[in-house]
């Protein structure tokens, strides 16, 4: 859970010059939001007693895949409205080529 709490902080520390443009600010905004969301969800499976070594891994590992999948479409959103400038590590190339697509 840190590190996504310092996730959530560096990129709300990068991303303070992004707002001359405001589709740019929407997709940061969408981003710092969906890791808020998804850090909440582990929270409260956390606090049931539901983390990744628990008998409910699964339902954990499920809001892990599901924040992963939701910032990766975001931060490839990011990519195809900036370019080059945007190069992130890990980031699924089906994932990059269907929204340069246009497909999601």
């Amino acid at each position: 859970m840190q590190s996504l709490y310092e996730a959530r902080k560096s990129i709300m520390d990068a991303s303070k010059g992004v707002w001359a443009n405001p589709s740019c600010e929407v997709l940061v905004q969408e981003i710092t939001a969906t890791l808020s969301q998804h850090c909440t969800a582990a929270e409260k499976l956390a606090a049931k007693g539901g983390d990744m070594w628990s008998v409910d891994r699964m339902a954990f590992m499920m809001v892990m895949t599901d924040m992963r999948l939701s910032i990766w479409l975001l931060v490839a959103a990011l990519q195809n409205k900036l370019g080059p400038i945007i190069r992130p590590r890990n980031l699924p190339i089906d994932i990059a080529r269907l929204v340069s697509a246009g497909q999601v």
